[in-house]
């Protein structure tokens, strides 16, 4: 006899799965806005603990300036109302040039939810630069991190994509209508 596919799966014993507990999950891209407290809580138990020692200070004060320049260069002058969280370098680390704990939310906060409003804006041409917070785990994740932040600003089709996203999501919040596509020159072969 088959089974009945309007059943329910049996529920698994954690004790049976191969490996860790899954991560907690990213921050939605897309779909309903989070508010701010939602949204730092939402990153903050994505962030990893690092794998060994900590993260070079020096690259995370890389990465808080190539998200600062991202944000100015995709973003710019359509940045959401209230705009983005500021970013404060952390102090430098006493005895070593290794910052211990978790990445800084005030770098890693405005980094995520720039790639996040990219991800969902712009499309197929932010889907580029999605990261996984959760995967942040030692310096080569954070130079991958880096290198996607430090693109953004070159990459003329994700400012352009990310521009009209925000001047229709603008025109929408307002209820008037988009952009509307001109017709071509040559109307009357339509006629």
């Amino acid at each position: 006899m088959a089974p009945d596919p309007s059943a329910a799966p049996p529920a698994m014993d954690p004790s049976m799965m191969d490996g860790p507990p899954p991560a907690p999950a990213p921050p939605p891209s897309g779909g309903g806005m989070m508010s701010p407290q939602e949204a730092e809580a939402s990153i903050a138990a994505a962030l990893p603990e690092p794998e060994a020692g900590g993260y070079s200070y020096k690259l995370v004060c890389k990465v808080a300036a190539a998200t600062e320049a991202a944000i100015k260069s995709v973003i710019g002058k359509h940045a959401p109302k209230g705009g983005f969280p500021k970013i404060v370098a952390p102090p430098k680390p006493k005895g070593g040039d290794m910052l211990p704990g978790k990445l800084p939310m005030s770098i890693m906060m405005p980094a995520l939810l720039l790639i996040d409003l990219a991800v969902s804006i712009a499309g197929p041409a932010g889907e580029r630069y999605r990261v996984d917070p959760s995967t942040l785990t030692d310096d080569d994740d954070l130079e991958m991190l880096l290198a996607k932040l430090q693109q953004m600003p070159k990459d003329k089709a994700l400012q352009k994509a990310v521009a009209d996203g925000m001047k229709q999501e603008k025109a929408a919040a307002k209820g008037a209508p988009g952009p509307v596509a001109k017709p071509p020159k040559d109307t009357a072969a339509y006629l």
